[in-house]
């Protein structure tokens, strides 16, 4: 514990202390995830509020598309229910009927029951049979206008529509903000919560249509891998399974080639499509540890994601609780992790690329007014202890 402590000590001062993030960058996967947890762990409360904000955004956009959608559902069924008042009072008119026939009946020493006075043909009853919801509705006299139904269906789609919309600038907002952070921290300086989500309100525009070319990408390669030999094939699973691998391979390749598009927004200030030729030349020349770090990164959340969900069933009440609580935390963190790990990977290309310095990275997120990486030094005590 005594040794965990003082390691976590040295990583809150090393970036401040030490320019090993410029002088040695990370030209390996276990040099960048070995620098993703120093810069994660040098201004954690940052990371995690700006990933945890996310995660609240996300669950509020979701929880009012639900409840307008079902206001609208509830609103359209509302003259539906007005059509069934009339049939309803009708069978509690019976049941009345049937409750006070049957116990006069029985007062009164009458043999038989109250089906046998003519009030209800029980014999020849029968439960009638529905083969659609479509019979269900005619025999309840439930009657909806299909043109209606209609409109309340594009209703839907384009406020389904909308909503994707927001969910997307959100992700962009966030997504900024945190690769603001790491690159604020990366430079020596101290992020700041506030500051970093104004950046990536003001980058939203920009990283919106970034992502959006990456999603049309991914989706105009999912209808040539999987849904055009899924058709031809009538549905052969040996086609199948083959297209959905050559999909997951391209999705890599294409996120891997990509992987500086965002940073070169955030820090650079870069255009979209600036961004994306920024990207392609940066991604030539480190083609293996992208792919390999992004592959690691993936293996790393799909190990965590069975670890927690095969621990899971053993827990309860309180106990599952805090599971929970742990589960949250690591995963809001992660969502950190994917952040820094491309900041990493972008500042670590271009300083043995093109020679990028503190001061270059300083002047590129203007930071004059933050403290100089030499007063740090002077002002506070010296750590010798490099990174592994």
């Amino acid at each position: 514990m005594v040794l965990f402590l003082a390691h976590f000590k040295k990583l809150q001062y090393i970036i401040m202390l030490n320019p090993n993030l410029f002088t040695t960058p990370a030209s390996n996967v276990y040099l960048v995830i070995n620098y993703v947890f120093v810069i994660f762990f040098s201004d954690w409360k940052t990371f995690v509020a700006i990933s945890f904000l996310q995660v609240i955004s996300m669950i509020s956009l979701f929880l009012f598309f639900g409840i307008v959608v079902a206001l609208c559902w509830f609103g359209s069924l509302y003259s539906t229910m007005q059509n069934m008042e009339q049939r309803l009072f009708n069978w509690n008119s019976f049941g009345s009927s049937f409750l006070i026939g049957s116990f006069s009946g029985r007062l009164l020493g009458q043999q038989g029951n109250y089906y046998d006075q003519g009030y209800y043909d029980y014999d020849t009853y029968k439960e009638p049979e529905w083969n659609s919801i479509g019979d269900y509705m005619d025999h309840y006299g439930i009657h909806i206008d299909p043109e209606y139904l209609e409109k309340f269906g594009w209703g839907i789609l384009v406020f389904s529509g909308f909503i994707l919309l927001l969910f997307t600038m959100i992700i962009s907002i966030f997504k900024g903000a945190l690769v603001r952070a790491s690159a604020v921290t990366y430079a020596g300086h101290n992020a700041s919560t506030s500051e970093s989500i104004n950046i990536g309100r003001e980058k939203c525009l920009s990283l919106f249509g970034f992502n959006f070319f990456l999603g049309l990408a991914s989706f105009l390669a999912s209808l040539l891998f999987v849904d055009l030999p899924a058709t031809l094939s009538d549905n052969n699973l040996q086609v199948f399974i083959p297209s959905i691998i050559a999909l997951v391979v391209f999705d890599i390749l294409l996120n891997s080639t990509m992987i500086g598009g965002g940073p070169s927004i955030v820090v650079e200030g870069r255009s979209v499509s600036e961004a994306i030729k920024r990207s392609l030349h940066l991604y030539k020349t480190s083609m293996f540890l992208i792919f390999s770090t992004c592959f690691s990164f993936a293996v790393l959340e799909i190990i965590l994601f069975f670890i927690f969900e095969t621990i899971g069933w053993n827990f309860y009440g309180f106990v599952y609780l805090f599971y929970l609580a742990i589960k949250s935390i690591v995963f809001v963190a992660m969502i950190a992790l994917n952040s820094i790990m491309v900041v990493v990977l972008y500042m670590s290309i271009r300083i043995k690329l093109e020679g990028c310095t503190q001061q270059d990275l300083v002047a590129e997120l203007k930071l004059a007014m933050a403290t100089p990486l030499v007063e740090m030094i002077e002002t506070e005590p010296t750590i010798k202890a490099d990174l592994p």
